[in-house]
């Protein structure tokens, strides 16, 4: 699909929800980083990458050495500041688990 073939969906319980709308013949790689989630997801879907309060260090650390780079990210944060921030600068800024040129949507 326009030469992306790397997919990220970084989110916890209460946002992101879109990974089982992800069309994944499309994809090479389809990877979830799920976080402030104590007991799981609910979904029933693969959670790659997982941490049970707000801390994604170890998350972040094990898709550094996976050596994964993604060419589409959905980052739906927790909605508090610190953390849309950081989310967002893994994600898009200082280490870019997310590729080439990105852009920012919000929903309605």
């Amino acid at each position: 699909m326009h030469g992306y073939r790397h997919y990220l969906e970084l989110w916890t319980r209460s946002t992101g929800r879109q990974y089982a709308e992800i069309d994944r013949s499309l994809f090479t790689t389809c990877k979830r980083l799920m976080y402030r989630c104590p007991d799981g997801p609910r979904d029933g879907m693969e959670v790659d990458y997982l941490s049970s309060d707000l801390d994604i260090s170890e998350c972040l650390d094990a898709i550094r050495r996976d050596n994964l780079i993604f060419d589409i990210a959905l980052i739906d944060p927790f909605h508090e500041y610190g953390t849309s921030w950081r989310d967002l600068d893994e994600g898009l800024g200082s280490y870019a688990l997310a590729a080439r040129s990105w852009c920012m949507t919000k929903g309605p």
